[in-house]
């Protein structure tokens, strides 16, 4: 192919795509007069869901701690991931309702469907409201939604791709220590670092006079994350003594830990909420200098 074949080729589809995407927008405005101005999720329970369902598990609240549930297993969640997904849905925004022939049959293809309860204080839910969401166009900034319920069709701005077509783990915190810690440094009294391969330990201890290096230490570990969680090991891992363990003592005569392990040439780190993390030799490094 010539240069100028070439070039005609490169602007003949640039043409198409300009020509597609301005259509499917002409078709969105047409449709303007038709949208509605709402929250897929009533707002005034924006405090008070207590459970979401996805597919196949569950995200549940108790005393004010977001907990994934899957299969009668229980792990802890990330409460952020959780409350900007609450508010999302929460969020007036436009509806544009999706007109079908009546006789035509519609084939949604809703790969996310989404319940969400209020509970009383037995735990009684009571459904509040049913979304599926369905296809994006191809630009993926607008989702077509379904209110389940009566099975109402609309389109929208896309502005749930980060918590749609995701499995369990995608909630689940990621910090070794719980969120209670790790957004409250003052509860931590001291830190206690054992080292089983030197047999050493340090402590760092807050005191009423310098704690610069008590807080770099806490501030080093209680950053310390992985994305990279790996719950098949637990059985590997609870066989395995640990190489280094990190203790902080809080102010209320209690504790929280974790252990880092080498198992298969590779480190992991096993949470006192038995949550295993593979980690690296820097992240280890950064436990034990």
């Amino acid at each position: 192919m010539n240069k100028k074949n070439l070039c005609l080729s490169i602007i003949l589809t640039i043409l198409v795509i300009i020509f597609v995407v301005g259509l499917n927008n002409l078709k969105y405005k047409n449709s303007s007069n038709k949208y509605i101005s709402t929250a897929l999720v009533n707002p005034k329970y924006k405090s008070e869901i207590s459970k979401i369902t996805f597919n196949n598990f569950n995200l549940i609240k108790k005393a004010n701690l977001w907990k994934v549930e899957i299969n009668n297993n229980y792990y802890p969640a990330d409460n952020k991931k959780i409350n900007d997904l609450i508010s999302n849905l929460t969020k007036v925004i436009k509806l544009y309702k999706k007109e079908y022939s009546k006789n035509k049959k519609i084939d949604r293809k809703y790969n996310n469907s989404l319940l969400f309860y209020t509970s009383s204080e037995s735990f009684q839910y009571k459904e509040i409201s049913s979304i599926g969401f369905g296809l994006t166009d191809f630009t993926n900034t607008k989702i077509e939604v379904i209110n389940l319920k009566n099975n109402e069709v609309y389109q929208t701005e896309n502005i749930y791709t980060e918590f749609l077509n995701k499995d369990y783990t995608f909630f689940i915190r990621k910090e070794f220590f719980p969120g209670e810690i790790t957004n409250n440094y003052d509860t931590v009294q001291e830190i206690k670092i054992e080292n089983f391969i030197t047999n050493k330990t340090n402590f760092y201890t807050k005191t009423t006079n310098n704690n610069d290096s008590f807080y770099k230490k806490l501030n080093q570990i209680l950053l310390l994350r992985s994305e990279d969680l790996q719950l098949n090991l637990y059985e590997n891992l609870t066989q395995e003594k640990p190489i280094t363990k990190v203790n902080l003592e809080l102010g209320n005569n209690t504790s929280a830990s974790f252990s880092v392990y080498y198992f298969n040439n590779e480190y992991y780190v096993k949470t006192q909420e038995n949550l295993i993390f593979k980690i690296s030799q820097w992240t280890v490094n950064r436990i034990v200098e």
